[in-house]
């Protein structure tokens, strides 16, 4: 009885098979920095600084006496840091990346 083999029909030469494999782990590892560092932000939702700054001006606004002004926006630490101003005085507020949240202080500890 004869036996049946399997055979891959691979190039014959070994650099053409190691050179598509090193190709394949090059572009996924690209795709993988792109989507886990590069291309997106950390924080689901998250909208750019200035955006944050503006939606918590305008909901401010709405909830105080006076007026206020976004004077500055910046990322800091996983949250922005906006400063606002308010009454004669410039007041830094944070928010969260998504501008779901303002935060009234943030007190350091190191």
């Amino acid at each position: 009885m004869e036996k049946e083999y399997f055979e891959l029909n691979l190039p014959k030469n070994g650099w053409m098979l190691s050179t598509i494999i090193l190709a394949i782990i090059i572009i996924a590892g690209a795709v993988l920095f792109y989507v886990f560092r590069g291309g997106h932000s950390p924080v689901q939702g998250a909208i750019p600084a200035n955006q944050a700054g503006q939606n918590l001006v305008s909901f401010l606004n709405a909830n105080v006496n006076g007026t206020v002004s976004l004077e500055n926006a910046t990322a800091m630490s996983g949250i922005y840091q906006i400063d606002v101003f308010y009454q004669n005085r410039t007041i830094p507020i944070y928010t969260t990346q998504d501008g779901k949240y303002f935060i009234q202080s943030v007190i350091p500890i190191q």
